[in-house]
């Protein structure tokens, strides 16, 4: 009993720092090694507030346009949807594709007890010639001057791969870029309509999600990749509308999360700061029970956010959109330089400027994740 309210205590930890723009919950896991707790208790703890925080953070990603690590790719479909009323419906697209994934992931979990440790070497070894044939793709699918910024951001992701600066990185990329390119056009915000009206059927959103459970079951046990390069992936596989590649992507960080306890358990890699966290304790726990604290956790923290979404969004659409693009645009900078200093607002503002860069010429803001894919090759190679 006492486990549970560990569990729940880390959902409601999880669901707050989630609401609170641009920060992670991997900014607060090592002050939870002070804590002297129980295995199971940490581990109820943890994967209560991390599997809560995967699902309330697209609220300010989606409604403020200010992400965090694993929401970048969120702001582009969710800022789209937010121009054409819809927040709601994105925000319940976004949850539900979350929910949806927790729940494939049960039987994939017998597919990776069989065949994870007898394939996760071949797939290591294939997968920077996969990256190579993503930036071809990503090259020839758009315009030719993309590689202007496909080559601009290769650059600034090499010269800060030794520095962990991917918060700035992406900030700049898709948050900023995204604000003061409103704030310019002078963007003006129409009234939210309160209703989920979905613009693709449930067996649709369905199939995304099975598609982002299954492309993260490849490439989520692999360090370096991203849950934005495996969203990116994704788009290049099914053609995708702004709904169903918000589904992508929320699918996507919700199978990452899950699978980087898994990846724990099965290989002993660490995919995230909560696993790095628990793998301190790790002391053979049984997959089943990690499930079960995944499942358990989802579930509530799935119904606390669709519980909100009205609210959320009705405080958001009372509010002044110039005003609050202003608001957001501060507390990214004050954010970045907290956690990266004066360096992090450098790269941040080099970010911003190859983002506004996307936008005059006309090309897919995607191909600003060349910054982590490219340097993703030459560590692989």
């Amino acid at each position: 009993m006492i486990d549970i309210l560990f569990c729940m205590a880390g959902i409601a930890l999880g669901l707050i720092l989630g609401l609170i723009p641009g920060l992670h919950i991997n900014n607060f896991m090592p002050a939870f090694a002070l804590l002297s707790l129980t295995n199971p208790q940490t581990f109820f703890l943890v994967i209560g507030m991390s599997m809560s925080f995967v699902f309330s953070s697209s609220f300010p990603s989606i409604l403020l346009g200010v992400p965090n690590e694993d929401t970048a790719l969120n702001i582009l479909p969710g800022h789209r949807l937010v121009l054409e009323g819809e927040a709601y419906s994105a925000i319940i697209v976004s949850l539900l594709s979350g929910f949806l994934v927790v729940i494939f992931t049960a039987p994939f979990l017998l597919l990776f007890l069989k065949f994870l440790p007898l394939f996760y070497p071949a797939i290591q070894e294939l997968v920077p010639y996969l990256l190579i044939a993503l930036l071809f793709f990503m090259f020839i699918s758009d315009k030719k001057r993309a590689i202007i910024v496909i080559i601009i951001s290769s650059a600034l992701g090499l010269l800060t791969i030794s520095y962990n600066l991917l918060l700035p990185l992406l900030t700049g990329f898709f948050g900023m870029s995204t604000l003061i390119f409103s704030l310019s056009n002078r963007t003006e915000v129409p009234p939210q309509v309160m209703r989920f009206k979905p613009k693709n059927s449930l067996a649709s959103l369905s199939m995304v999600s099975f598609m982002s459970c299954f492309l993260s079951s490849i490439f989520g046990f692999i360090p370096a990749i991203s849950s934005s390069i495996v969203s990116i992936i994704g788009s290049y596989i099914r053609k995708l509308d702004s709904e169903e590649f918000l589904a992508l992507t929320s699918g996507t960080n919700v199978a990452y999360m899950s699978y980087s306890f898994f990846a724990l358990l099965l290989i002993q890699k660490t995919r995230s700061g909560s696993a790095v966290l628990l793998s301190q304790i790790f002391e053979q726990e049984s997959i089943f029970f990690v499930l079960g604290i995944i499942l358990l956790s989802s579930a509530i923290a799935f119904l606390a956010c669709m519980r909100l979404a009205k609210s959320i969004v009705r405080l958001y659409s009372r509010l002044n959109y110039r005003k609050l693009c202003l608001f957001s645009i501060s507390f990214m900078v004050m954010i970045n330089f907290v956690f990266a200093g004066f360096f992090g607002l450098l790269v941040l503002a080099t970010a911003t400027s190859i983002g506004l860069l996307a936008n005059l010429l006309g090309t897919r803001r995607t191909s600003c994740m060349a910054c982590l894919i490219v340097p993703t090759i030459a560590v692989l190679l």
